[in-house]
């Protein structure tokens, strides 16, 4: 099918369906800052650490705060990719512990249904992408990096 027909689904040519799938992307990961993830995680880290306990904050301060939040939300995108792709999908379903107890689904599902705080869950999904095998887990590294606590300078017992 070339990318000048429109698929089924939308009415849209592929290549149209990618440029506003790259377009919403751009919105919601850091165009608006009142409306999108990395100014929300960068909010969040700024109330809790310095409008809360009173810190004065620095332009220093406030680019670690804008790197961090980045790579936190790359953190996510690259597990919610990995989750829902082959052929990392069928590896992860594979494994009972992963699917059961890590899975950024199960991190997610626990979080919307008991409103519970998934905070925790998700440090520990960073930690097994990181450190590879934790426990009876015996997961492969395979992040580059991405969530290595040296990627974090400010405060690497952040995330």
């Amino acid at each position: 099918m070339s990318s000048k027909k429109s698929t089924k689904t939308s009415g849209l040519t592929l290549e149209e369906e990618k440029e506003a799938i790259k377009k919403t992307l751009k919105n919601v990961i850091y165009k608006d800052p009142d409306d999108c993830i990395v100014f929300k995680i960068a909010k969040a880290i700024y109330k809790q650490e310095f409008s809360i306990q009173g810190k004065e904050v620095t332009k220093v301060d406030l680019d670690q705060i804008l790197e961090e939040s980045i790579i936190f939300a790359l953190r996510l995108f690259f597990i919610a990719y990995i989750e829902g792709n082959e052929p990392f999908k069928s590896i992860l379903e594979e494994n009972t512990i992963y699917k059961s107890f890590i899975s950024l689904r199960h991190c997610l599902y626990a979080k919307v249904l008991r409103k519970e705080e998934g905070y925790s869950k998700l440090i520990t999904i960073f930690d097994t992408f990181d450190k590879g095998n934790i426990g009876l887990l015996n997961f492969p590294v395979s992040s580059g990096g991405l969530f290595s606590k040296e990627k974090l300078k400010a405060n690497k017992t952040r995330w």
